[in-house]
């Protein structure tokens, strides 16, 4: 798995310096370019992919299967979330963001909820 932050490349962008040193091209950088630097080696971060490195002969299928975790499961069905999973603690624009009072997207209402 390769992971990087869900953050625009503003360097590459505007030149000017990035929150963070793995941006969300990170994984194009990685795969393309052989950039290792560009992910990061901790396996934590808000974008991810996975990434097989195979040799495929002409006129061959290679079928790669996956399964979810419990937790993927239940994300997905909408029981739970990143926040829930994996704990907040963040500031962002002058604002302490935890789990207490992380606001959820209802995809079903399509609204935000509040905390509580």
């Amino acid at each position: 798995m390769l992971f990087t932050e869900n953050e625009t490349n503003v360097q590459r962008l505007y030149g000017d310096e990035n929150r963070t040193p793995y941006v969300k091209d990170g994984i194009n950088d990685y795969v393309v370019s052989g950039i290792a630097e560009a992910v990061n080696p901790e396996h934590k971060g808000t974008k991810a992919a996975a990434h097989y490195s195979l040799v495929v002969g002409a006129g061959e299928t290679v079928a790669i299967r996956l399964r979810l975790t419990g937790a993927g499961e239940r994300v997905l069905r909408g029981e739970s979330d990143r926040v829930e999973l994996l704990g907040l603690d963040r500031w962002l624009g002058g604002t302490h963001l935890t789990a207490d009072n992380a606001w959820r997207w209802d995809s079903h209402g399509l609204r935000l909820v509040a905390p509580g």
